[in-house]
């Protein structure tokens, strides 16, 4: 029997009653007889477990009495229990094909061993439906199938997997990530050839370029061609734009307590990042810091866009301006917004991006409490107003 319990220490698990027909074979009156199995000879006691019984030596005696329950008459016999290694083989390579697949390309890892070749696990064990022809087999992609191995000196098995997948592309897209694009397949890429055939009059390389990886940096804006050939000899064209910054002033100035929201640029789905590389994201609520730049870019299916770079300068100049340096907060604004100027205040507005004055307060004091709960969310601009000075500041209602 086979060692398969996992520890390949020559003991395992035996039904002793499997042996029952052998041993009563020929028995005219069977129903007669009752089989005891003992662990030493027939003197000591009996195998209370006979049909989970693990042996105690390898090669193992297991004494059998066998009793006529009508005369009491007994015969006795032995029975030889043997415990056989399981074909053992590490975890296979995966295989790599162009075409058909030689689902026998690792046999010489098993090679003391008969190997059969199943698309199921479970026909694997039970033997059935093997691949007829496993040298030449066919499939789309990455898969899978099952090695039954044979011991034929034993008869014992075990059941193994091999993996393979395809060296040609079987899928190929192409994702932006600022001015860089990674064209991404399901396949292994060593040892494939990424070519430009097509590109923006701004690209600095002379065409075709070749390379090896499927990374392109410092791309400008614009439609490219590139060529794909796989392992395999396949070619592969993909067509696709690098989307473009968004459009903004490189320079934009701010006031102390506006954030990231106040900054304008225009585009699709804007998000903003604290390096060109686009690696660490920036909420709209970022404080301005004075002299720092924050990029900006579109976000697509396919990527992010090149960045517009935004250097924030705080606003400075005439004398009013220092003295009157206007605070609002929070931004974005759920309920109520805190207005403060170093000087006093007189009258608070809010006007939506129409020009419409929504919310009106007259303050006469350095600070205010506006109460925005019943304003639809969107954008809108806070007028302040005071002695010599009127102050504007964009804000974002949640």
């Amino acid at each position: 029997m086979s060692d398969a319990d996992g520890t390949p220490d020559g003991f395992t698990m035996f039904n002793l009653n499997n042996a029952l027909p052998e041993i009563l074979q020929n028995e005219p009156d069977a129903e007669n007889l009752t089989v005891t199995f003992y662990q030493q000879d027939v003197s000591g006691g009996a195998i209370t477990n006979p049909a989970t019984y693990i042996n105690t030596t390898n090669p193992q005696t297991v004494f059998v009495m066998v009793r006529n329950t009508q005369n009491n008459c007994a015969a006795f016999t032995t029975l030889t229990l043997q415990t056989t290694q399981q074909p053992m083989v590490p975890s296979l390579p995966v295989i790599n094909y162009c075409g058909t697949i030689n689902l026998t390309e690792n046999s010489a890892l098993y090679s003391n061993y008969t190997a059969t070749y199943y698309e199921t696990e479970e026909n694997a064990f039970t033997g059935t439906a093997a691949i007829a022809a496993p040298q030449q087999y066919s499939a789309m992609g990455p898969g899978m199938v099952w090695i039954r191995l044979s011991n034929d000196n034993s008869g014992c098995f075990s059941i193994v997997e091999q993996a393979y997948q395809s060296s040609g592309i079987t899928t190929l897209d192409v994702m932006q990530n600022g001015s860089s694009i990674t064209l991404n397949t399901t396949s292994n890429t060593e040892g494939y050839i990424f070519t430009i055939v097509n590109a923006p009059s701004l690209y600095e390389q002379v065409l075709p370029f070749s390379q090896s990886v499927p990374t392109f940096t410092n791309l400008p804006a614009g439609e490219y061609i590139i060529n794909v050939q796989d392992t395999c000899g396949n070619m592969f064209v993909i067509s696709f734009e690098v989307m473009d910054a968004p459009e903004g002033d490189t320079e934009q100035t701010f006031t102390e307590g506006e954030t990231i929201a106040n900054l304008t640029v225009n585009g699709t789905n804007i998000a903003w990042y604290a390096e060109r590389a686009l690696i660490t994201p920036l909420p709209t609520n970022t404080p301005l810091t004075d002299g720092t730049t924050y990029y900006a870019t579109q976000v697509f299916n396919s990527g992010k866009s090149i960045p517009l770079g935004v250097t924030a300068r705080l606003a400075a100049g005439t004398e009013a301006l220092s003295k009157n340096r206007l605070q609002v907060y929070p931004n974005p604004v759920s309920h109520v917004l805190t207005v403060t100027n170093n000087n006093v205040i007189s009258t608070v507005a809010v006007y939506n991006t129409l020009g419409a004055c929504v919310h009106r307060n007259v303050v006469s004091d350095v600070s205010a409490q506006l109460n925005l709960s019943e304003l639809a969310p969107g954008v809108y601009f806070v007028h302040a107003e005071g002695d010599g000075y009127l102050k504007t500041s964009k804000i974002v209602k949640k």
